[in-house]
């Protein structure tokens, strides 16, 4: 996994890349609602197991923290996005001009821990019974990610032209704020998902 962090790390800085890393604060839950026999999940790469946050979820929560947070570029849908907006992030019509990379732990190195959701009233949502306290609860196991360093790549699409370089730098900055304030993944409301950067 260390070969697999530093084969990522190579060809995120052939791009152009500019890096920063962050730790997970307490747990990680990315991708607990994608679709597994478990009933829960973790977002991890298909070759190596370790836990990842797609880059794609990366630009998501940049975007939408950039237009629901920062006063110059607020927006209620796509449609209303700003030139600046359009220009970093993409729209409809064109691609935008920062690539966000999927997110690995640094050097492959990862903590899992257990945790756990317990159901309550497993008749309330099954079968529309009252939610009273006769029914048994159903505790569901699912794996976190903690005590994890990630890295975090964003790239020019194109290294020669500067005001794109300038787009990184500027996304790179709000991703480390919505990463601390917003935090990602699944379970956010209950503390799950935020970062301190390193």
């Amino acid at each position: 996994t260390m070969h697999a962090y530093r084969r990522w790390h190579a060809m995120t800085v052939a791009a152009g890349a500019q890096h920063f890393h962050a730790t997970t604060d307490w747990h990680l839950a990315q991708g607990l609602s994608n679709e597994t026999v478990l009933e829960t999940n973790l977002t991890l790469h298909p070759l190596y197991g370790l836990p990842l946050i797609p880059g794609s979820a990366l630009k998501g929560l940049c975007r939408n923290y950039v237009t629901g947070e920062i006063s110059e570029h607020i927006s209620k849908n796509i449609d209303e996005d700003d030139e600046t907006i359009q220009r970093i992030f993409g729209s409809p019509e064109r691609s935008g001009t920062v690539i966000f990379f999927d997110a690995l732990p640094v050097e492959g190195k990862a903590t899992f821990a257990l945790d756990i959701i317990n159901v309550h009233y497993p008749d309330y949502y099954s079968k529309g019974k009252a939610p009273i306290n006769d029914q048994r609860p159903n505790p569901l196991l699912f794996l976190t990610v903690a005590d994890t360093t990630f890295a975090f790549a964003l790239a020019p699409c194109n290294l020669k032209r500067a005001e794109q370089r300038d787009d990184v730098i500027m996304a790179s900055r709000w991703l480390q704020e919505a990463l601390q304030e917003w935090g990602i993944g699944g379970k956010t409301s209950s503390g799950y998902g935020y970062f301190t950067l390193q």
